[in-house]
């Protein structure tokens, strides 16, 4: 099955990535708008594919490169989502409003991912390392 030395950090990646799915389609089903299935291909590529790309030391690399990718374009669409609905609603921009009327939480959360994918591509390339 998986790797017994980065086992904790799949799982992790798995329920993250679970719970991201699950999180936007509960907000944003793709009944709702064919725009919506982008974002959830994503989050099941995430949740079940990234993980068995991880557990190999051919597609480590390839499994790192999905993983950021999303994150990046998760970032940007949730942060100009964040923008749009801001405008939208009229709200003052505030330090409180940016953190509790923004999806900065959701951004956080997703960020999570990227030190979990690298402590993994680190374990199969210690080339990858950063130099003392």
């Amino acid at each position: 099955m998986f790797k017994k030395e980065i086992r904790l950090q799949i799982l992790a990646i798995f329920l993250l990535s679970i719970g991201g799915l699950l999180l936007h389609f509960r907000i944003h089903s793709p009944a709702k708008s064919i725009i919506f299935v982008a974002p959830l291909l994503v989050g099941v590529m995430s949740a079940f594919v990234l993980p068995f790309l991880f557990n190999n030391a051919k597609t480590v690399g390839l499994a790192f490169l999905l993983n950021f990718m999303a994150i990046v374009v998760g970032t940007i669409a949730m942060g100009l989502f964040s923008v749009r609905d801001f405008g939208e609603r009229h709200l003052e921009v505030t330090l409180p409003n940016i953190i509790l009327q923004t999806l900065l939480a959701d951004i956080i959360v997703l960020w999570a991912k990227f030190p979990l994918g690298l402590s993994i591509l680190r374990h199969f390339q210690p080339s990858a390392q950063r130099p003392a």
